[in-house]
């Protein structure tokens, strides 16, 4: 791993993996998506759903399978590299499948072989069941997804977290949480 991908990696400390994992299961059987930044995690609106019910066509996989972030979200990640508080993790859900980096993922994040975001990481979590068990961090290396870090989902004590606007609050002292992540 490099000095930039632990950089990145550590907007996501335990707190910020709960609230994206409380997000994953509340909108399962859907795939969720959003953006974390140092200040927190920013859901965003999986615009596959209305895509695929406008333009069938066009878009042919429900959010079941895809996602897309909605126009006002796309341009509020876009706009966040411009300012104090820059995204450093995209993270979408896979739904009843690992958390690996599809195709469909790889072309969705690079144009031409490059990064669309190069100072950006990638985090999709397994939720199987309607609960998420597992995340894996990537990176996009030379045209290639390229696994960074993974994370225990199913181990995190959501109870222990206060939801709220940005990051939520820390673990309770004295308790371990994944806020080190498990490198590759």
């Amino acid at each position: 791993m490099t000095t930039r991908h632990a950089r990145l990696l550590s907007a996501l400390d335990g707190a910020a993996l709960c609230t994206i994992a409380e997000h994953a299961e509340r909108v399962a059987p859907d795939e969720c998506c959003g953006y974390v930044t140092d200040d927190g995690v920013r859901p965003c609106e999986n615009d596959q759903a209305r895509l695929h019910k406008a333009h069938p066509a066009q878009f042919p996989r429900t959010a079941r399978t895809a996602f897309r972030l909605a126009a006002a979200d796309q341009l509020a990640l876009a706009r966040s590299f411009d300012g104090r508080d820059p995204a450093r993790v995209l993270y979408h859900s896979h739904i009843d499948i690992g958390p690996y980096f599809s195709e469909t993922d790889l072309a969705g994040a690079t144009f031409d072989g490059r990064p669309l975001y190069p100072d950006l990481l990638h985090l999709v979590v397994s939720v199987r069941d309607g609960r998420a068990v597992d995340a894996v961090a990537f990176a996009i290396v030379e045209g290639a997804a390229v696994e960074v870090a993974s994370f225990d989902l199913a181990s995190l004590d959501l109870a222990s977290f206060e939801f709220s606007e940005g990051r939520g609050s820390p673990p309770p002292a004295g308790t371990s949480g994944p806020d080190a992540p498990r490198t590759r």
